[in-house]
């Protein structure tokens, strides 16, 4: 919402709770990826820009294979362009409906967002180094950077 990052790659344990957070908030619609067809069907049929990756579950041998196809698949092509091709205009219109029901059940000021959080929540999440130097690197919303840097001050 501050414009600092185009798509955002997240997880936890089962990639569930990540998905469930990240979708509560405006202008986020997150996909839970467990394998590459997952990863090309959301960014294919969803159009999202996030997505929530299972951590802890799954991950034995060829972990490594699997995480590299996701991101192979989750990244290759034109977003919403719909899979099979054939199916592009009925997903590209169900996609669009799903973002105006979420447009009209999460209001998109995303600073009241914020507000109504925790503080110390917040600090929490925007405290790390790496965070912090791509967030204010990036950032495009003034009043959301002058937000973070009064929480972390």
């Amino acid at each position: 919402n501050s414009g600092a990052a185009d798509y955002v790659i997240t997880g936890c344990g089962t990639g569930e709770g990540a998905m469930l957070a990240l979708n509560s908030f405006p202008g986020v619609v997150c996909g839970h990826v467990e394998d590459p067809v997952d990863a090309y069907t959301f960014a294919h049929v969803n159009d999202g820009n996030a997505v929530a990756m299972p951590f802890a579950k799954g991950f034995g041998w060829g972990a490594e294979l699997n995480v590299r196809f996701i991101f192979e698949k989750a990244f290759t092509g034109r977003n919403g362009e719909g899979y099979p091709p054939e199916r592009k205009e009925p997903q590209v219109r169900n996609a669009g409906i799903l973002n105006q029901v979420k447009a009209a059940v999460v209001k998109e000021n995303y600073l009241d967002t914020l507000r109504a959080i925790d503080p110390q929540l917040v600090k929490t999440a925007v405290s790390g180094p790496r965070f912090q130097q791509c967030f204010f690197e990036n950032c495009q919303d003034k009043a959301i950077e002058d937000f973070v840097r009064q929480i972390v001050a």
